[in-house]
């Protein structure tokens, strides 16, 4: 695995080329190789959509079908990586799915571990109209500073800051048709999440180094 040479950023000096590209070359390589069998569920590419494109201008993203081969039971699972954390701007679920035609029934703070990490996220729960057409979705942001969380602030405030804008923002969500308890949500969950540890690793070092830990 590549690690970034250590420097310093002094105030007023933006990141360049070769600081930002050695992170968006890991972060797009750690994406690309995110598994398509995690325990029992196993998937499948499927096509990302010409709107997620357009506006996210992704580095590296992909969207993946699974189905658990014990019980047969299907999630989505999105990602995507942008070069500038300003592109990541507003597109949450809580966003997103409403201007679809979901209304949101319920929505908190998750965090799973991940190694000996913590990774911070949000649970969603949206019917769509009146019928009884349920999802849920588990989101998870991640922004040079170290942090994860499932709240768009933190990618704001990433782009807003010009030191850590250029180093992009990821995201993650994990979506089912189905209804779990949180208990049963987050132990499906967790077996995703647990493999976003190098993501995570790239974005807390990256600030390490960068001089730029979130305050």
């Amino acid at each position: 695995m590549l690690f970034l040479a250590a420097f310093t950023i002094n105030v007023g000096r933006l990141p360049d080329g070769t600081e930002t590209g050695l992170h968006r070359g890991r972060v797009s390589a750690q994406l690309d190789s995110f598994p398509f069998s995690v325990g029992d569920w196993l998937g499948v590419s499927a096509a990302l959509h010409s709107e997620e494109v357009r506006l996210l201008r992704p580095l590296a993203a992909f969207r993946r079908e699974y189905v658990n081969a014990s019980n047969q039971e299907r999630l989505s699972v999105f990602a995507v990586f942008t070069a500038d954390a300003r592109d990541l701007v507003g597109h949450e679920p809580g966003t997103c799915l409403s201007g679809q035609g979901w209304q949101m029934l319920e929505q908190r703070p998750v965090t799973w571990r991940c190694g000996d990490v913590a990774v911070n996220g949000r649970d969603y729960r949206f019917q769509f109209g009146n019928a009884d057409v349920r999802r849920q979705v588990a989101s998870i942001l991640l922004v040079a500073g170290g942090e994860s969380s499932g709240d768009m602030q933190i990618v704001s405030e990433a782009a807003a800051d010009f030191r850590r804008a250029p180093f992009g923002a990821c995201a993650m969500q994990i979506s089912s048709d189905l209804t779990h308890t949180e208990a049963e949500w987050q132990q499906i969950t967790e077996q995703f999440v647990s493999h976003m540890q190098p993501l995570v690793n790239s974005f807390t070092t990256c600030a390490h180094q960068q001089g730029m830990e979130s305050t």
